[in-house]
């Protein structure tokens, strides 16, 4: 099982559906490490399990905490432009997308 949220077959790159059985598995890893399991006890979980990443990859701690972390992941869209002065200017929005966590 590979964990990701899956393009829903539109052209514009912002719509997304939850894949059921994906979504809960990263709901599991954000609850467990929420009561105080390491990442890294969380990937060899995974990797255990035989579950890899959206690229098909084993998970590494890193890769895992980005993921847990992830305003996209909370339904959010980020956005940082940079003005002419050099000044980033950052915007967050409701995605158009479902929350996992």
């Amino acid at each position: 099982m590979k964990v990701y949220l899956a393009r829903n077959g539109l052209a514009d790159h912002d719509f997304f559906d939850a894949v059921e059985a994906e979504a809960e598995v990263l709901q599991e890893m954000a609850r467990r490490r929420l009561e105080g399991e390491s990442v890294r006890a969380l990937a060899a979980d995974l990797n255990a399990r035989g579950i890899t990443s959206s690229e098909g990859n084993q998970w590494q701690s890193g890769r895992l905490s980005h993921t847990l972390r992830s305003p996209f992941h909370a339904g959010l869209r980020v956005h940082t432009t940079t003005d002419a002065d050099g000044v980033k200017n950052t915007t967050v929005t409701q995605g158009t997308w479902p929350a996992v966590f």
